[in-house]
């Protein structure tokens, strides 16, 4: 069963007012919303995730001081296109009514298989052509980068709907693809300094991430269906770069509660398994472990 909505969008720009009626959302499987403290005077910041069957936002006050809000939709894992998508962001923004707020930054991650990395000191000035071979999609119209830690061009690529459609609600939003935060969070947080895995969970897929100190040794986005392809993804990944499994230290993160089966099934294979603590939750919330909405939550350390 679908939700049929009509949704006004109100740009930053009060003299520009947007209507937008979505055509059909496919079905919501959960709905969360964590209110966290009531909201002040005051424009406010809007952190977007953006995945195939997913979307969440976080809201904080203008200096990131002060975390307000979290919601999330987790929808029918339908195969869609982008029409689909953007209905159910339109959904998503009159579901929790986040147009009513003044917003001074808004940026949003999308994740999306059409990226690829390539290494500073090797950077082809063609990343266009370079991004087109590696995905193997052609005629890209887009192309996007960010310099992670200074070492790596991380090259992606959007929509071009989905961005029209974001620029129109939002006025100068920010958009890049969830990898780049996650490696400058990985290699860059003081938290993260003496790991050397990171597991970061989403509704449709995993992020796996490895460093040695502060290098990046592999990026890549894996697609799951049972808690055993994540098994298999983390350890062959592991045994690729020879890591020992008795001593590698595994920080994990996203919506996946700390007793699920599958972390049983890790600890069977590495002894040190911890699971990463945000400090934008910096009040108790129920029903809320500090491992969950790692992304949105620390967006705002690695703005780009």
């Amino acid at each position: 069963m679908g939700y049929k909505c009509t949704v006004i969008f109100v740009s930053l720009n009060p003299k520009k007012v947007y209507f937008y009626i979505p055509m059909q959302v496919t079905e919501v499987k959960n709905r969360k919303h964590f209110p966290i403290r009531t909201y002040q005077k005051g424009t406010l910041n809007l952190y977007l995730f953006i995945e195939d069957h997913s979307i969440q936002a976080a809201i904080f006050n203008d200096g990131n001081t002060s975390l307000h809000e979290i919601c999330s939709l987790d929808f029918a894992p339908e195969k869609k296109n982008i029409s689909q998508t953007i209905d159910e962001l339109g959904y998503f923004l009159s579901e929790f009514g986040i147009l009513k707020h003044r917003f001074n930054h808004v940026s949003v991650q999308v994740l999306n298989r059409l990226f690829t990395l390539v290494p500073q000191a090797y950077s082809d000035p063609n990343l266009k052509g370079l991004l087109e071979f590696n995905t193997g999609v052609k005629d890209i119209k887009t192309v996007q980068t960010n310099l992670v830690n200074n070492s790596v061009y991380f090259t992606y690529t959007y929509d071009l709907e989905l961005l029209a459609f974001i620029e129109k609600t939002f006025s100068a939003a920010k958009i890049d693809h969830i990898g780049a935060g996650s490696i400058d969070l990985f290699l860059n947080l003081p938290y993260f300094k003496n790991s050397d895995v990171f597991l970061n969970f989403h509704e449709s897929c995993i992020e796996l991430i490895i460093k040695s100190k502060n290098d990046l040794l592999f990026y890549n986005i894996f697609k799951y269906d049972t808690n055993e392809d994540v098994l298999y993804f983390l350890l062959f990944t592991i045994e690729q770069f020879q890591l020992n499994k008795e001593t590698l230290r595994l920080q994990i993160a996203g919506n996946k509660k700390t007793n699920d089966e599958l972390f049983d099934l890790i600890k069977k294979y590495i002894r040190n398994v911890n699971f990463v603590s945000s400090k934008a939750l910096d009040k108790p919330v129920d029903e809320l472990p500090n491992h969950f909405y790692f992304s949105i939550l620390n967006k705002h350390l690695c703005e780009f």
